[in-house]
């Protein structure tokens, strides 16, 4: 693609996002009324926008706010090939959840891997990490879970970048 068409690319994706940014910035404080199961109360009378509310919220999602779980994760990454990324390191979750939906409440420890690739327009690869836990309130359940998220990206003129990096829990 020529230089000007990757103006035309970043123009179209700021748009987007701006368009998405707006309509977040809206959607704040109108929350459906909803029976216990997520259906929406009965009103004598509604509109479109009601119906589009709840077609595009079938559960009524809640919103929780503050700091979660603290995490440390010193990487020991040894330098063999100029391309190659590897890195290994344990893992440490500290409980510091100021909302016990943001955090286990638990003393978790565990290893994390990343290996991947690294070229001039592309880097890639995958991170894993895993955690089981080791102290904290008896009431909490106990901790086995893993966090795999792998990652693709690329290089673009003038320091830009395009890519995906999912998490799977």
């Amino acid at each position: 693609m020529p230089r000007k068409g990757w103006k035309w690319l970043v123009f179209a994706l700021g748009l987007g996002l701006s368009v998405f940014l707006l309509g977040a910035s809206a959607f704040g404080g109108d929350a459906i009324e909803t029976k216990p199961g997520g259906l929406p109360v009965a009103k004598e009378q509604g509109d479109l926008t009601d119906l589009a509310r709840h077609l595009n919220n079938p559960v009524n999602w809640s919103r929780t706010a503050g700091l979660g779980d603290i995490t440390l994760e010193p990487f020991l990454v040894p330098q063999w090939k100029p391309w190659l990324i590897f890195g290994v390191a344990p893992s440490l979750i500290m409980p510091a959840a100021t909302d016990p939906h943001l955090g286990q409440g638990k003393v978790q420890l565990g290893p994390v891997v990343v290996v991947g690739f690294l070229t001039k327009q592309w880097i890639g690869g995958v991170f894993v990490q895993n955690w089981w836990s080791l102290a904290g309130h008896n009431a909490k359940p106990v901790v086995n879970q893993m966090n795999l998220q792998y990652f693709l990206y690329r290089m673009l003129p003038d320091a830009w970048q395009v890519g995906f990096a999912p998490m799977s829990w």
